[in-house]
């Protein structure tokens, strides 16, 4: 009785009993600084290394891609070996379709008339004889031409080899052409058409952006500083960017690689997802183990004579092979909440974003992206209005006005001041270009309405802003960049962000730096502004009302606003 009373006494306290731990508080600084240091180096290690340096809080997708390529250009030979010729995209580019390449012929060794029978083996070390007994019937050599025949023949007055079964005459190919005969091909074009999807993220992308439309596709052209979305690409550039000669690289041929990169990050914009373009040599250039250098093969074409004997013309093809390699990854840093908070119920219009190329141009970028959005414009048309209007590297928002009216844009351009305010002299911003600009701009402003260029003198209010961004308008504002935070970026962005690459900074803030950038939507919820900052090239900006307003209203600016609108 005793034992099982016991045991049941156990089980109680097994059951019932709770233990709880037992706190010791140490008033010890040497403790608490050991305590703290760990807890700091567990919070460095997560922040600084897992997230910021590995990123390990991004998921990423890889790219599915399809390519697809037409090449467009004609030229004319008249060799000693053929009869005048007329080329075209069908002659030159072999085969007509391949897989993520193209092949443009540059070059060739051509053998004509070439008919099943029987003649001499080009003399080697294998195929020179004596008489019949140094040849065998039914010997094929590897690196012969034919199957013998058993005789041996005279290759001239001085040489004997073994008669061979073939495509007779044989082909020469030793003296191969010290300058390409298709050397007009530098100036062939190649349209690519890439689309990308990334499944994970259901994204979807091609390289023909969505601004872009056929009118603006047959007159453009690749270019990196002035149109680098264009996908039509001259040859010439694509092998000049590459570090090589395209005429030297056409006398033997070789193989180019055009690289598209979709490597993006949805923390941006997933809208904003566009293609990089790069270009290099993958064949193998080394002037020290120079054997079997470029790329060449050999293809037919056949023929009947009347009486039905087959014949052909050979041709051994030199050329240039162009790989279309695409690839990518997708990273998504923004939450799914927050990027649903920022687009639930907004406007925001398709306006490319285009880079600034220089310290002083973000006005001219903007100009590029309103016209980009309205109809294209072609680079040369731009770039010819800017030299009729001799605009400099002091451009103020009446030259703007001035340009859109040039190319014939709607638009309305809203000030403070119908003027230069002289109370900006002393302005840091304003100092170096005052004394000479201010004559200048003030007699565009009184030849402004004679011109055709509308100019009003009034305050614009935000709710005006947003009404014009719904008729699906958009707006060139001035604003101060010392003052401006996009609310996307990771951090706020100080003004020497809006430097190129390659200008440096001291990082001196000022009180002012005029910036424009493009309004190009708001969220009808929060009110926040949406616009395109040409000093970057991957992504649309936003920021609240408050910020947007304190910016474009700075002390500076005198409220410029340009308003464009869209023709119905």
């Amino acid at each position: 009785m005793s034992k099982s009373a016991g045991c049941c006494q156990k089980c109680v306290e097994y059951l019932f009993y709770y233990e709880t731990p037992k706190t010791l508080v140490i008033p010890s600084i040497g403790v608490g600084c050991v305590f703290r240091f760990t807890q700091l180096l567990v919070v460095l290690y997560v922040v600084g290394y897992v997230c910021v340096v590995q990123k390990a809080y991004q998921e990423t997708d890889t790219v599915i891609s399809s390519v697809t390529t037409k090449v467009k250009g004609f030229a004319f030979t008249n060799t000693s070996d053929m009869d005048p010729r007329f080329w075209d995209v069908a002659d030159y580019v072999i085969p007509p379709q391949g897989d993520r390449s193209f092949f443009v012929l540059t070059n060739m060794v051509v053998t004509p008339k070439q008919s099943q029978s029987r003649c001499p083996e080009f003399p080697s070390q294998s195929t020179t004889c004596v008489d019949d007994c140094d040849c065998i019937e039914g010997h094929s050599d590897p690196r012969g031409s034919g199957i013998q025949t058993g005789l041996c023949v005279n290759y001239s007055s001085t040489v004997q080899t073994c008669e061979v079964l073939s495509w007779c005459p044989l082909e020469i190919d030793t003296t191969l052409p010290e300058h390409a005969l298709l050397a007009t091909a530098e100036n062939f074009t190649v349209l690519i058409k890439n689309s990308v999807t990334y499944p994970k993220f259901n994204f979807h992308g091609r390289n023909i952006l969505p601004h872009i439309n056929s009118s603006y596709l047959k007159r453009c052209e690749f270019n990196r500083a002035t149109d680098p979305d264009c996908p039509i690409f001259r040859l010439k550039h694509i092998v000049s960017e590459a570090g090589e000669d395209f005429q030297d690289m056409a006398v033997k041929g070789g193989i180019l690689g055009i690289i598209i990169d979709w490597s993006c990050d949805l923390d941006w914009w997933a809208g904003k997802c566009y293609p990089k373009y790069s270009f290099r040599r993958l064949d193998n250039k080394n002037p020290v183990n120079n054997v079997a250098p470029g790329y060449n093969f050999r293809f037919a074409k056949y023929y009947k004579t009347p009486d039905g004997e087959e014949t052909r013309t050979l041709i051994k093809a030199y050329g240039i092979r162009f790989d279309v390699i695409v690839f990518g990854t997708l990273v998504d840093r923004l939450s799914k909440k927050e990027y649903n908070r920022m687009t639930e119920d907004a406007i925001l219009l398709d306006v490319p974003v285009i880079r600034q190329l220089y310290h002083w141009d973000c006005g001219l970028a903007c100009s590029r992206m309103v016209l980009k959005y309205l109809h294209p414009v072609c680079d040369e048309e731009f770039q010819r209005a800017c030299w009729d209007l001799k605009l400099t590297e002091s451009v103020w928002t009446i030259d703007l006005a001035y340009l859109m009216c040039h190319l014939g844009i709607k638009h309305c351009f809203c000030t403070q001041t119908l003027g230069v305010d002289k109370g900006f002299r002393n302005q840091s911003f304003y100092k170096k270009h005052f004394d000479t600009e201010e004559d200048r701009v003030n007699e565009l402003f009184l030849t402004a309405e004679s011109k055709g260029v509308v100019v009003r003198k009034c305050s614009v209010t935000v709710q005006e802003i947003q009404s014009h961004l719904e008729q699906g308008h958009v707006a060139i504002v001035l604003v101060n960049a010392v003052v401006l935070t996009c609310e996307l970026c990771s951090s706020p962005v100080k003004y020497c962000c809006f430097l190129p690459v390659g200008q440096k900074c001291f990082c001196r803030k000022p009180e002012y730096q005029g910036h424009f950038v493009v309004v190009c939507g708001f969220n009808r919820t929060t009110g926040c502004i949406f616009y395109n900052n040409p000093a970057y090239s991957d992504r649309v900006c936003c920021t609240s009302v408050s910020n947007f307003e304190e910016a474009r209203r700075s002390y500076g600016t005198d409220e410029d606003i340009l308003f464009i609108f869209k023709e119905s």
